[in-house]
């Protein structure tokens, strides 16, 4: 399971804006393991691997037909995903309060209305280094620094593909 979501994580890292339905599929992706965590304690085989892959799958499915008006929902939860989990994952110890999440996930979600593309190259950076960083289950003192650089990669190629290669279709 951590190698699906590392390599998922990775993907969105490298090209969320240019193929955002891999951003929108990641987010289906993490919703269906949250949501398999809270009706199975741990969840097994099926429950485990086949829903967030079938979940991620329709999530793709639904983009190429939705585009944007998917997109921006899945910010929001992206949003929430990263205000969740990238604190847990630097082991900031920030008291669980969902009312700051979901502030977090209408930040981003209202910022796709401003600026589309670069709402969604900062977070589908943000949500894959978090993925990535918590599949590997590496030290804080080190996914400080991996972030820094995941963050850095991440953002200048987006940013490149986005200058010299070809416009996203709406």
């Amino acid at each position: 399971m951590e190698i699906i979501t590392a390599v998922w994580g990775f993907v969105i890292l490298l090209v969320g804006r240019q193929f955002y339905v891999s951003f929108v599929g990641g987010v289906f992706y993490v919703t269906a393991i949250f949501v398999s965590e809270l009706f199975w304690e741990k969840p097994q085989g099926f429950q485990a691997i086949w829903i967030p892959l079938l979940f991620a799958l329709l999530g793709w499915g639904l983009t190429l037909e939705l585009r944007r008006w998917l997109a921006r929902p899945a910010m929001f939860i992206a949003g929430i995903y990263v205000f969740k989990e990238l604190p847990i994952v630097l082991e900031i110890n920030i008291p669980e309060n969902w009312f700051l999440y979901v502030i977090g996930g209408a930040i981003f979600f209202l910022l796709s209305f401003v600026s589309f593309d670069y709402t969604l190259m900062v977070l589908s950076t943000l949500m894959g280094a978090t993925m990535i960083l918590k599949a590997a289950g590496i030290t804080p003192e080190l996914s400080l620094g991996l972030l820094a650089v995941m963050a850095l990669f991440s953002l200048s190629s987006q940013f490149v593909i986005m200058r010299y290669g070809q416009r996203v279709p709406d």
